[in-house]
């Protein structure tokens, strides 16, 4: 009778447990969608979506999907190499961890709401072969991005209002 018990214990376990989310295989699903790209990229589109209120966005990103399957998101053999978040309401600040892409051949985040410095950071991207930022509204401290990236194939474009033209001539003369 007590072994009978014990089994019947034992079924109940197995069928509650069966029945509950398994946080294995949770975290497991997570490692599948972060090892497609290394960790530091992951964590860098991750910090790029919360500055800027990716809940919010036009076309959000599923981050239970698989990143390649992200809105405007390139992957290449393992890696970021492509940001297109053209018109789709960013809002906020690029934060410091875009020099994590260090893969990033095109970064077009242009006709957005994006406010604040450029992080210094976005320097190091030294892969970038395009790069457009146009349409924001970005302070007037805008790094010499020329000397940065070598490999642009066309000069970056960038927001330059009236008072910072005014600002950059009066500096000259």
């Amino acid at each position: 009778m007590k072994y009978a018990i014990n089994f019947a214990l034992a079924i109940m376990v197995m069928m509650w447990l069966d029945l509950m989310p398994n946080s294995a295989s949770d975290s497991s699903a997570d490692a599948m969608y972060m090892s497609e790209i290394p960790i530091s990229e992951y964590n860098a589109l991750i910090d790029l979506f919360q500055s800027t209120d990716g809940e919010n966005w036009k076309h959000g990103w599923d981050l239970s999907a698989p990143v390649y399957s992200w809105h405007g998101v390139e992957v290449e053999d393992g890696h970021v190499t492509g940001l297109n978040l053209f018109d789709n309401d960013l809002r906020g600040e690029i934060p410091n961890t875009i020099s994590s892409l260090s893969n990033l051949k095109s970064l077009n985040l242009s006709f957005n709401q994006l406010e604040g410095e450029l992080p210094s950071s976005i320097t190091e991207l030294s892969a970038l072969e395009g790069l457009r930022l146009e349409m924001n509204n970005f302070k007037n401290e805008i790094p010499n991005l020329m000397d940065s990236f070598k490999n642009l194939k066309e000069l970056p474009v960038l927001d330059v209002s009236i008072e910072d033209i005014k600002t950059r001539l009066n500096g000259i003369y």
